[in-house]
């Protein structure tokens, strides 16, 4: 393989692995600037602001305690203390009862300010632990971007390297080219003041004096070369030597 046929080589692989790296930095920079952040980091604050959140409760259990209710005056003091009796323990049951219910509904409202005391802490502990994965998965990315500009930035320089490589195998190509097209147009300009033979190898001779015949003869041969040196003009040395070189 020539030098500049391998310099082309690698610099398609270059150019495909820039592209890559272009395309997988856009990719990463895409998924660093969503919005995945604050949605999951909003879990929290969510939690945290809820009205539930914070424990807001006072009660203050108030019982009533009704009057006793008037009754008529009794005949006799046994009748009117046990009517007293009745009232009193109708009125203590009665307190009893409401000091129970409202044991009760407190118990309830405890019990219920716990649970969400519990589901806030679940919940503030699950948002905590999301928002550790997503940092962790930002700084994976970031650093993964970092790592993919460096590779692209020296994948960029070499690039760069190797087109300059390429440019002076060309010239240096070119001018050889030319060279040789050049000092062989000359040789066989030179040569059409000459007589070639028809024979092979081709062999240039100049006779003393000229005649008719003579004349034709150089005519012929400075049309011969004429078409020497335009096939010279057509033709690639650099190439031909290449081929040479890759048959031994």
């Amino acid at each position: 393989m020539t030098v500049d046929a391998s310099l082309q080589r690698d610099i398609r692989s270059l150019l495909q692995e820039r592209n890559s790296l272009k395309a997988s930095i856009r990719r990463i920079s895409a998924q660093i600037d969503s919005d995945a952040p604050s949605t999951l980091l909003s879990i929290k604050s969510a939690a945290e602001s809820s009205p539930n959140g914070k424990r807001k409760f006072k009660d203050s259990m108030e019982v009533d305690v009704e009057e006793p209710e008037k009754r008529p005056k009794l005949g006799s003091a046994v009748e009117h203390v046990e009517a007293q009796r009745r009232l009193v323990r109708s009125s203590l049951l009665g307190y009893l009862q409401r000091a129970k219910d409202a044991l009760t509904k407190e118990q309830e409202k405890e019990n219920v300010i716990k649970h969400q005391e519990k589901e806030q802490l679940i919940a503030s502990k699950l948002a905590d632990q999301e928002r550790e994965k997503l940092e962790k998965i930002s700084a994976e990315l970031r650093n993964k971007l970092l790592a993919e500009e460096e590779r692209l930035r020296v994948v960029e320089s070499n690039l760069s390297e190797k087109h300059n490589e390429l440019v002076v195998v060309v010239w240096c190509h070119l001018d050889n080219n030319i060279m040789q097209k050049s000092s062989l147009t000359r040789h066989y300009e030179y040569m059409s003041n000459f007589i070639a033979t028809k024979t092979q190898p081709t062999i240039f001779w100049l006779p003393r004096n000229f005649n008719t015949e003579l004349e034709s003869l150089r005519e012929c041969t400075r049309q011969f070369i004429a078409q020497k040196v335009a096939a010279i003009a057509s033709t690639d040395y650099g190439t031909m030597k290449r081929d040479t070189s890759n048959g031994d």
